[in-house]
């Protein structure tokens, strides 16, 4: 098909048992600094409810997560926040995967001679930026409202 965009399709697997948990289709935030990838849908996970965690310090302080273990081998795959902070709350109900806990294959590679799956693509790149932009947009709006002078109330002494 001519002028149709080529994206670069992934599929997420469990690195315990290799048990496919979701797939670039439903990627939303792709987060290389803090190890992880948010995504609206996924397949093969449960949450675990048992108990509501803490994070302790860092850009996520006072954030409420449950987390999210693989169906088939019960391994801890990520997170899904309850409650964060504004820097982070665009993460809030999405499935956080551990980039660390979790093996990407790029749809194609066994095709290639040696290929070998890698995370950043430009789509990738794009929607990490989106999120920065974002945060910085809602922390300068934070910034601006909550320095503006009080106006003063007809009739009120200072």
């Amino acid at each position: 098909m001519v002028g149709a965009q080529t994206r670069t399709l992934c599929v997420y697997q469990c690195v315990g048992c290799r048990e496919i948990l979701g797939d670039s289709l439903t990627l939303t935030i792709s987060d290389t600094e803090n190890r992880r990838l948010a995504l609206k849908r996924v397949s093969s996970v449960e949450i675990s409810v048992q108990q509501v965690k803490i994070v302790k310090g860092g850009v996520e302080d006072g954030a409420a997560y449950n987390d999210l273990k693989c169906k088939r081998c019960s391994l801890n795959v990520g997170k899904m926040y309850l409650k964060l902070p504004t820097e982070v709350e665009l993460l809030k109900g999405l499935y956080s995967l551990d980039l660390d806990a979790i093996q990407i294959y790029r749809l194609g590679d066994a095709s290639r001679e040696g290929g070998e799956g890698h995370l950043l693509d430009q789509d990738n790149m794009i929607t990490a930026l989106q999120m920065v932009v974002l945060a910085l947009d809602k922390r300068i709006s934070k910034l601006e409202g909550g320095s503006a002078p009080k106006k003063q109330k007809v009739g009120e002494k200072h």
